[in-house]
């Protein structure tokens, strides 16, 4: 069974690329692969997203930040897999801390089609601590790639 991925980068979730995803998962009968790409340098402090004031408040080290960010990705896999199963998806969620290149495309291989966040390049502090770009990944992968804005809805189309 081929698959699409859901490739997160960062602990963030954008959920309108997480419900296309799903939406697509779910008309072409196949899995979800969720991967989160976190960069090697965790913040030492602030706030990750305003609604994770209570898991970031108590960030002061790196130690700290980076049991901050796992506990983020915690709770976002167990949403993700409560959305997917709720729609009778299967999903395999995965995390990849300060990948290469070559690792990440290696964990993209299997997949027919590739869902990110439209605007995920502008995220300038996820992406500066990593060794490549999205769109070197997009060029070198056998997998569509696919950039979901916030008003993409999922339809019917056919992905060329």
């Amino acid at each position: 069974m081929s698959r699409g991925t859901l490739l997160l980068i960062g602990p963030g979730l954008p959920y309108h690329v997480l419900d296309y995803a799903i939406n697509w998962a779910r008309e072409n009968e196949n899995m979800l692969k969720t991967l989160f790409v976190v960069p090697g340098e965790l913040p030492e402090e602030g706030y990750i997203f305003p609604s994770d004031l209570d898991i970031t408040e108590n960030i002061t080290n790196s130690d700290t930040a980076e049991e901050g960010i796992k506990e983020i990705i915690r709770q976002e896999s167990r949403y993700i897999e409560r959305r997917c199963n709720a729609s009778h998806v299967p999903v395999v969620i995965d995390t990849l801390f300060s990948p290469t290149a070559q690792k990440l495309l290696l964990n993209l291989k299997d997949s027919e089609i590739i869902f990110v966040d439209k605007k995920a390049e502008e995220n300038i502090d996820d992406l500066k601590d990593l060794p490549f770009s999205i769109a070197e990944i997009a060029e070198k992968s056998k997998g569509q790639f696919i950039a979901v804005d916030e008003m993409d809805k999922f339809s019917d189309a056919t992905f060329p």
